[in-house]
């Protein structure tokens, strides 16, 4: 399993659905919005086990979360972040049900969580990422960092020299910008048109299945499903749970071992069996004596990226240095 880190920044970004100048907000510190880091962690936790089966104490292992930090962003003045939003915000994250089709990672889907962050860089001004930005759009890359905060489109609007404009809630359909619509709509390609946790069938948007064929790219299962090789939505189950359907079907933290059960991945030093993508270690790498094992430093032999720090096993099998993206210095 490749670990991730859940730091403040990225959580920020999850929660950026303001976007104004945030006149009128309660500035608050790096440290009010890593408080709000730890609860948002908290909370993403408990939906994804209430609601799609993960291992819980697999899923801290895995994902490590870095609250801790001042974030660069807010330090600096690039993000505003308002605390009198930020309760308000919590607790409409905890109150998600797993039949709301909301995805708790994009906070801008929660009215209570509308203008809790606000980028103060206007258009024209560098950026690092969008989320600096007042209304706009960041187009930085790694190549080209810091870039420039360039304005939103509007609905209606031609997004043929880039798509990322279109503004929230809609997406660049036939080169128009163009509103998402809801269950039961008329969609079509390109793009579906869809809302969350819906798909475009036959023309028209209909909830995720819980049974019947899927694909991944197409048709997508419903929350607490999976597309078990590739085919079949299936139920996701806990650990112990049986998965002889497909290795999909166990929850975050857990993989499908030789007898078909749901086992929580192993941590440095522990027994681990080979997997196509890692997912049984949930530290470190399953080395060739079975064994998850710390992954190796820049300058050492490879044969995936799974077994790298940096996860990118070049193509003369040594580990390199990561593929950075834009950051703040």
């Amino acid at each position: 399993m490749r670990n991730s880190i859940i730091t403040l920044a990225a959580c920020l970004s999850a929660a950026a659905c303001g976007g104004g100048s945030g006149s009128g907000t309660t500035v608050g510190t790096a440290a009010d919005a890593a408080a709000f880091c730890t609860g948002y962690y908290a909370n993403l936790v408990n939906f994804q086990v209430t609601c799609d089966h993960a291992d819980r104490d697999a899923f801290n292992k895995a994902f490590m979360v870095d609250c801790t930090g001042g974030s660069k962003e807010v330090t600096s003045g690039r993000i505003r972040f308002d605390t009198s939003k930020s309760a308000g915000c919590l607790a409409a994250i905890q109150g998600a049900s797993c039949t709301s089709r909301l995805n708790v990672s994009e906070l801008s889907q929660f009215p209570a969580c509308s203008g809790l962050v606000n980028g103060t860089v206007a258009v024209g001004g560098n950026c690092y990422n969008s989320d600096e930005c007042n209304n706009g759009h960041c187009n930085s890359t790694p190549s080209t960092c810091p870039g420039t905060c360039q304005a939103l489109l509007k609905v209606g609007d031609n997004c043929s020299a880039n798509a990322n404009l279109c503004p929230a809630e809609s997406f660049c359909n036939n080169n128009i910008c163009t509103n998402t619509v809801g269950l039961g709509a008329t969609c079509g390609n390109p793009g579906n048109g869809c809302g969350n946790e819906l798909n475009c069938v036959s023309g028209t948007c209909q909830a995720r299945p819980t049974s019947g064929p899927c694909d991944q790219s197409t048709v997508y299962c419903a929350l607490g499903y999976a597309c078990a090789n590739g085919t079949t939505c299936s139920a996701k189950v806990a650990t112990g749970g049986d998965c002889t359907v497909g290795p999909e079907v166990c929850g975050a933290g857990d993989y499908c071992n030789s007898a078909h059960k749901c086992v929580e991945g192993g941590v440095i030093g522990g027994a681990c069996e080979p997997q196509d993508n890692g997912s049984s270690c949930l530290t470190g790498y399953c080395n060739s004596s079975n064994v998850c094992a710390a992954r190796l430093t820049d300058g050492s032999a490879c044969t995936s990226f799974n077994e790298c720090a940096s996860f990118n096993c070049n193509s003369s099998m040594v580990c390199a240095a990561a593929v950075h993206t834009c950051a703040a210095p």
